[in-house]
């Protein structure tokens, strides 16, 4: 006999809202480092200027080009595109601490305002849609620059370097070798040179 399924429980909901919400903010932070990643460690983008995230951003795409061969004018253009929409995130985007505090202060509430955490969560949610869309209009405009074959090679470099990556902080099958497994740590044995 089947059951219905149990009703969730008060505060199982308010955790799960909350969860969202965190992770809505997590997201807010990783989209404001750019379309290339958010980490905070070395090399990432986290605690760095507006000015050194866009420097960064534009050197990742200037590498990008140079490996498909782009001219200066498409590099150019890319670059200007680039730039554009990074100005339009930054305008977008609402501060990540101010998230989490005005989350906190509802948590701490005596009593449980579902509506005004519906609220938060929705404005976390159309931010994180505006910029999407900032990007994937960036993405279209800079991909229009490139010809065919262009956007070819950059399809199958980013593939082969997310397959090497394997997700974020993945282990890099580079190293590995044709043919053999990808290993962790401390598996078979030193990597070959």
């Amino acid at each position: 006999m089947i059951q219905p399924p149990r009703r969730r429980s008060t505060l199982r909901r308010v955790l799960l809202a909350a969860g969202l919400l965190v992770g809505g903010g997590a997201g807010v932070a990783y989209a404001m480092a750019g379309p290339f990643g958010g980490g905070f460690g070395p090399g990432g983008f986290g605690h760095r200027d507006p000015a050194q995230r866009l420097e960064r951003m534009q050197a990742m795409a200037r590498r990008a080009l140079d490996g498909v061969g782009a001219t200066s004018d498409q590099e150019n253009k890319v670059h200007d595109i680039i730039a554009s929409a990074f100005t339009a995130m930054q305008k977008e985007a609402k501060s990540d601490d101010d998230t989490r505090r005005r989350l906190a202060d509802l948590l701490k509430a005596p009593s449980v305002d579902r509506a005004a955490i519906e609220a938060l969560r929705g404005e976390t949610m159309r931010s994180l849609d505006a910029r999407s869309k900032i990007v994937a209009g960036a993405l279209a405009d800079a991909a229009g620059q490139l010809s065919a074959e262009q956007r070819t090679q950059l399809a199958d470099r980013m593939a082969a370097m997310m397959e090497r990556r394997r997700g974020f902080g993945g282990w890099h099958r580079r190293d590995d070798g044709p043919g053999r497994p990808d290993r962790g740590p401390g598996e078979g044995g030193p990597r070959p040179n």
